[in-house]
């Protein structure tokens, strides 16, 4: 009989801080748990303090784990799937990430000896098994532990729609213009894109290098060799995408799994079982725009229809609904793989006839019928939906380029505002060979709305008063390259705010920042200026807490100016380095440029009114921490908190910061928090 068990994990906790609630008895434990709840940590933390192996079945999820590994000081011992041979059944206890592949790891003798290691091993042992999308009716295994680790989890999806027949996938072309599109909402960022086989993501790449813009594919055959293997290499040991110099990175199965991305990037799926999407999308560890291309959503021809297993007939079944009458018909489609001695040595019977059937029920998905139960399954995983989008009436006719919108808003500015059509018309083209924009701000051919043009012109919801202004700045007297180049400000601007991390209104900010200001923030977001971030980042944090502790409220330019004039020697110094000359943004021309952003970095905010204003909206000990600091924070906040101790009172008392709270050697924190027991009981 299998044990089933229930852990819920606050927000500051990870799966390492319950480690003693979970079996240890001989057998097999599923643990089932979402992204985010520290498995990799936890499998390898096991390991080092029981003596135990991890066998993690994706060799680049192995490589990361090594490093991590090896950062940490951590013993115990790591294993790819294929050298399971290398096994010792000394060991005390075995972990296995990715559970799924004994299902959907292709028929490999590999995946059989893994399946022959966890039965033999569960003897004598118990046997840890992660996953977090696991279908287990498909698994070869019987567990006698099933654990549900549940912590809060939750992402928004934007959804595009497009219109398909019966089992019609999507076409080709409008993937790739779907492609484009996203690539143009929101901020700027590098997209990366799951496709479902080789041949269609092929056929994507070269239309969308026939747009002008780089694309690339990686595939498990195309990363052995040339570019496709150098830029593998490189987002692998970045554990990020945006250094690459592709627009569009076009990825199969192979970066599908357990694979981390630390950077803010576009993540598109395709439809497809929502166990892989859960996967693809999860490959985000951080801030990221996640999308994904579905089937229509309503089909009156087919109704409501859905796909399910039964176990105990072994039997794939298409339920519809339509009107409610329900039909319930059966998929008897043989998958072929598990029958052929050239696909599949495996001599478990159970184990071929498991992997056959999920085979076949997970390619079902990509179907465009089973949209509605997909969107379905991957809310229930913690995706919910932001926007939903239909490919005919928000892709199809938006999706013009940033040309032609140039061009129209040259073309509007020129004549004050208004530009006269024919009666009840409601396309307008620039010229003969560019495509139609369907303009929603006209009424009986006149511009009657001028904010909503202004969020048409930069791809933006959001209107503000100060963003009309800045469209206003399009004045007929400027060149059509000035007037391109003004809205393409506009648009990158509107693209890259989030990074600059300022606060207030985000065109009321670009109205008082010239040129050279907008060019120092474009450039030292680049790669090839990751040391000269560091050290304003750092300069940053330290200055911040004096402005933030010292003054509240309406500040002057003389309370700062003397702190701004040494950040900007100290953090960015006058050099002609590198073919960096950054002597004019020195200058006496921009002293006031200088001392505007010196305020926005440090926090200090610009308002409606021109007033700048000092907002303590969080403590100034806390600060932001990465994934690895985070954890270490966390461990030593709940020593704290077993004292009795809030947090806050800890960082009051100390005057340190979370930072340096996470980084604290043990033997001067324990004095620290002694300390700080002594002073409460005085």
């Amino acid at each position: 009989m299998t044990n089933i068990l229930k852990i819920k994990l606050s927000d500051e906790q990870y799966l390492s801080h319950v480690a003693s609630q979970l079996p240890k008895s001989n057998g097999i434990h599923l643990i089932l748990a979402k992204t985010g709840v520290g498995k990799t940590h936890h499998m390898l933390e096991q390991c080092h303090v029981n003596g135990g192996t991890a066998v993690f079945p994706v060799k680049a999820v192995m490589n990361q784990s090594l490093k991590y590994k090896a950062d940490n000081s951590l013993q115990g011992t790591i294993i790819q799937i294929e050298h399971l041979d290398k096994w010792r059944t000394n060991q005390n206890e075995l972990h296995v990430d990715e559970a799924q592949i004994l299902y959907l790891g292709g028929f490999r003798k590999s995946v059989e000896k893994l399946y022959e290691t966890i039965v033999e091993a569960s003897q004598t042992k118990p046997v840890y098994l992660y996953s977090a999308t696991v279908r287990t009716e498909f698994m070869p295994l019987k567990f006698n532990s099933i654990i549900h680790v549940e912590k809060s989890f939750e992402r928004n999806i934007n959804v595009i729609t497009l219109d398909s027949k019966g089992d019609v996938k999507i076409a080709d072309a409008k993937l790739a213009q779907s492609l484009e599109y996203i690539d143009q909402q929101g901020d700027k960022a590098k997209v990366m894109a799951f496709i479902n086989s080789n041949a269609q993501a092929s056929a994507v790449v070269k239309r969308l290098s026939q747009t002008g813009k780089k694309a690339i594919l990686l595939s498990s055959s195309s990363i052995r060799s040339g570019e496709a293997k150098a830029v593998y290499q490189s987002i692998i040991s970045h554990a990020a995408i945006s250094q690459v110099t592709y627009d569009y990175v076009i990825c199969t199965s192979c970066m599908a799994e357990g694979i981390n991305f630390n950077d803010y990037f576009k993540v598109v799926s395709c439809q497809d079982e929502s166990g892989n999407l859960f996967q693809q999308q999860g490959r985000a560890r951080g801030s990221a725009e996640h999308w994904v291309i579905l089937g229509g959503l309503e089909n009156k021809d087919h109704g409501d229809i859905s796909l399910s297993y039964n176990n105990a007939s072994r039997q794939i079944w298409r339920t519809s609904t339509v009107d409610g009458d329900v039909k319930r018909v059966p998929i008897n489609v043989e998958c072929g793989l598990a029958s052929s001695t050239e696909l599949c040595e495996w001599l478990n019977h159970d184990a071929r006839a498991n992997a056959d059937l999920a085979s076949l029920f997970t390619s079902q998905f990509q179907k465009g019928v089973y949209a509605k139960q997909v969107l379905k399954e991957i809310d229930l995983l913690g995706y919910k939906v932001d926007q939903l989008l239909s490919y005919e009436s928000d892709v199809k006719t938006k999706n013009n380029g940033k040309v032609s919108l140039q061009r129209l808003a040259k073309v509007l500015y020129q004549s004050g505002g208004k530009v006269l059509f024919k009666r009840n018309e409601s396309k307008y083209a620039l010229c003969n060979d560019d495509p139609e924009i369907e303009l929603k701000v006209f009424e009986d051919g006149v511009l009657t709305d001028l904010p909503a043009l202004a969020s048409y012109l930069i791809g933006n919801k959001d209107t503000t008063p100060a963003l009309v202004q800045m469209v206003q700045l399009l004045n007929p007297d400027k060149s059509n390259e000035q007037i391109d180049n003004a809205v393409q400000e506009l648009i990158e601007w509107d693209s890259s705010w989030n990074k600059y991390n300022f606060r207030g209104d985000k065109w009321n900010v670009m109205s008082i920042i010239n040129g050279d200001g907008r060019a120092f923030l474009r450039n030292i977001h680049q790669p090839r200026y990751k040391e000269i971030k560091q050290e304003i980042d750092n300069a940053i944090t330290g200055m911040s807490e004096v402005i933030m502790n010292k003054y509240s409220g309406i500040i002057s330019d003389e309370k700062v100016a003397e702190a701004a004039s040494q950040f900007w020697i100290n953090a960015y110094p006058i050099s002609r380095d590198n073919g960096s000359d950054n002597r004019h943004f020195h200058s006496d021309d921009n002293k006031t440029l200088r001392l505007r952003l010196f305020k926005l970095m440090m926090g200090i905010t610009f308002d409606s009114h021109g007033n700048w204003v000092v907002k303590k909206d969080k403590a100034i000990w806390h600060v932001v921490l990465d994934h690895n600091d985070r954890r270490k924070y966390n461990r030593k906040a709940d020593t704290v908190k077993s004292k009795g101790i809030e947090m806050s009172t800890y960082h009051e008392m100390t005057k340190f910061n979370m930072k340096e709270v996470a980084v604290m050697k043990p033997k001067p924190f324990k004095q620290s928090l002694n300390d700080v027991i002594n002073q409460i009981n005085f």
